[in-house]
């Protein structure tokens, strides 16, 4: 779910490739804010390239706490764009789930042990694989992300 409808970042933007052989070719965000309560800052974010519209992906770290948007091979043919090309960056910020959904405290509660151990992970823990879960594509993929969740869970003493 999109947290604001000001977009972070409208407007054009180069595409940029890191050096060397499979360098990612990617989009520079150094006027979005990196998120302290992650590692590696990282954001959730949802928009377009120009007319390709993007899923839930996240902003990575690129250093000194400015985030970079990568843009793979797949999207950069939708476009018809590679390095050193523009393209209109539309961007809003995603938010992250403020409770379990009803499905996985489900699971937590029938696996003796596993509610327990998973509020014992610190809080940005907790996100990051709720947010895995929220983001999946499909039943499948989110069956096999709680079933993951539920074995790192059972791992813990």
């Amino acid at each position: 779910m999109i947290s604001d409808k000001t977009p972070l970042v409208h407007q054009r933007k180069l595409l940029e490739k890191f050096p060397g052989k499979g360098g990612w070719t990617y989009i520079s965000l150094p006027e979005v804010a990196y998120e302290k309560s992650f590692p590696f800052g990282m954001v959730r974010v949802q928009g377009s390239l120009d007319a390709y519209l993007l899923g839930t992906v996240k902003l990575m770290p690129k250093g000194n706490k400015e985030l970079f948007l990568p843009v793979n091979a797949r999207i950069r043919k939708a476009l018809g764009k590679e390095a050193g090309d523009d393209v209109l960056v539309k961007l809003y910020k995603v938010a992250s789930p403020t409770s379990i959904p009803e499905e996985v405290l489900i699971c937590l509660k029938d696996s003796p042990g596993s509610l327990e151990k998973f509020y014992s992970l610190p809080g940005w823990k907790q996100t990051l694989y709720l947010e895995a879960i929220v983001d999946s594509k499909t039943p499948a993929e989110e069956t096999a992300k709680i079933l993951k969740l539920l074995e790192v869970l059972e791992k813990i003493p």
